[in-house]
C-alpha cells in the first residue's frame, strides 16, 4: 500500500503511463477505482468520468503480484474490472474516460500485460479451464493457448511488468 499525503485513503498498483503520469487504483471514495497525476502532480483526478456503479479496479489486497491495469499505448489502459463477484475485462480510453468491455464473457485472473495492439493475460470462461489468452484491446478479437503451461511464460510481476513485449511476441510464436 502506499498512503495518500493528507488523507485517509490508500493506494495500490501505482505505475507510469508512457506521459510520465501516475495511475493507481485508490479507495478514496470507498470503491476501488482508477486515479491519474499528471506532472507536476499536485492534483489526483478519477481515470473514469463515470465510472460503472458497484465495481472496483483493484484485487484483494492478500492476493500479492496483482496487476488490474496495463498501460495499452499512450492514450488506454487494459483494465481488469469486477461487478457482482465477476471479472470482466476491458479498454479504457484515457482521453475521453469511458470503459469500454473486451471479449466478454472472460473472466481475467490476478494479472495482464499489454500493447497498444495486444493484451495477455490468464483467464477464464463459463465451462472451461483457465488458459494463457491474447485479445485485441480494440476489437476483442481472442486467441486462446490451451496447452500452454503459463506458469513457464510469466514467474513473477515484475516480468509482466518490464519484459510484456517479449511475453507477447512468445505467445504469438506459441499460436503458431
Amino acid at each position: 500500500y502506499v498512503k495518500e499525503c493528507g488523507s485517509c485513503h490508500f493506494a495500490y498498483q501505482p505505475g507510469w503511463l508512457p506521459d510520465g503520469s501516475l495511475v493507481f487504483a485508490s479507495d478514496r471514495d470507498g470503491w476501488w477505482r482508477l486515479y491519474r497525476a499528471v506532472p507536476p502532480f499536485t492534483t489526483v483526478t478519477p481515470v473514469l468520468k463515470t465510472p460503472p456503479p458497484e465495481t472496483e479496479f483493484g484485487r484483494p489486497q492478500w492476493i500479492l503480484a496483482t496487476a488490474a491495469w496495463a498501460s495499452a499505448g499512450r492514450d488506454q489502459l487494459v483494465v481488469s474490472v469486477t461487478k457482482a463477484g465477476r471479472w470482466h475485462l476491458g479498454r479504457v480510453d484515457l482521453a475521453t474516460g469511458t470503459l469500454t468491455p473486451i471479449a466478454p464473457g472472460v473472466q481475467p485472473d490476478e494479472w495482464l500485460a499489454a500493447s497498444a495492439s495486444e493484451v495477455a493475460l490468464v483467464a477464464g470462461q463459463s465451462g472451461a479451464a483457465d488458459a494463457v489468452m491474447v485479445a485485441d484491446p480494440m476489437k476483442g478479437e481472442l486467441a486462446e493457448f490451451r496447452n500452454t503451461p503459463y506458469q513457464i511464460i510469466a514467474t513473477s510481476r515484475q516480468t509482466l511488468e518490464t519484459k510484456s513485449d517479449v511475453l507477447l511476441k512468445g505467445l504469438r510464436a506459441l499460436a503458431k
